[in-house]
């Protein structure tokens, strides 16, 4: 009786739920396939809801986090030497390791090429004070944890 309580077991593990025993052991993307992966996104978001947004200078790049999964700012030496802004664009590579769904990383993308529309749009004097953003301190603070672990 053990033995096909344990047989149907293996069974519902590995023929039932096949996706659950991936996602214990996930593939990790390397960073460049996240870069290239989230560009594409970018630029079809861009192409759909934000054409404005079409020669904007948006760089990716990636960074851990346990809370976040992306966030945007505007170059900081660029905004304090007075030449045209380039934004910055960072993603967690857990959003396509963990599988997050299609769609709900299009909106987060979406919001954050959002902000990216707002730098656009304002002059330096207008944001000058999202520059405080950029103390470390105060992000650190900000995101150590998660809103709903606080």
């Amino acid at each position: 009786m053990q033995k096909y309580v344990f047989l149907l077991f293996l069974i519902t593990v590995f023929v039932v739920f096949p996706n659950s025993a991936k996602s214990q052991n996930q593939v990790k993307m390397s960073e460049n396939e996240v870069i290239e992966k989230t560009k594409k996104i970018i630029s079809e978001v861009i192409e759909q809801s934000y054409p404005e947004l079409k020669t904007a200078k948006i760089k990716v790049k990636t960074f851990q986090s346990e809370s976040n999964y992306f966030k945007s700012r505007f170059s900081y030496t660029r905004y304090l030497t007075f030449q045209k802004l380039q934004y910055l664009l960072v993603v967690n590579p857990q959003v396509f390791i963990k599988n997050a769904p299609e769609n709900g990383i299009r909106a987060i993308i979406a919001h954050e090429l959002a902000h990216v529309l707002y730098y656009e749009e304002k002059n330096r004097f207008q944001l000058f004070g999202l520059v405080s953003l950029a103390d470390k301190i105060l992000r650190r603070n900000l995101s150590a944890k998660p809103i709903w672990k606080r």
